[in-house]
């Protein structure tokens, strides 16, 4: 079986944006709590999100120069 903790706490991390989103506060709060045991028990203080590719496509291009 291939475990990755480190993949177990940014799928709990997703979930939990998700349910907050949702309006589901008490299950979030209930995966932040697990994700934080996890942390403790894996010995991960703090754990680097994952870095978004960054398009900066026409829209952002056309707004350059119109700030006076």
């Amino acid at each position: 079986a291939d475990f990755s903790v480190t993949e177990l706490i940014y799928e709990l991390e997703s979930d939990m944006a998700t349910a907050a989103v949702n309006l589901e506060y008490e299950r979030a709060a209930i995966l932040r709590d697990q994700i934080a045991e996890l942390k403790r028990g894996a010995g991960i203080e703090k754990l680097e999100p994952r870095k978004k590719p960054v398009s900066y496509g026409a829209a952002a291009k056309a707004g350059r120069g119109r700030r006076r």
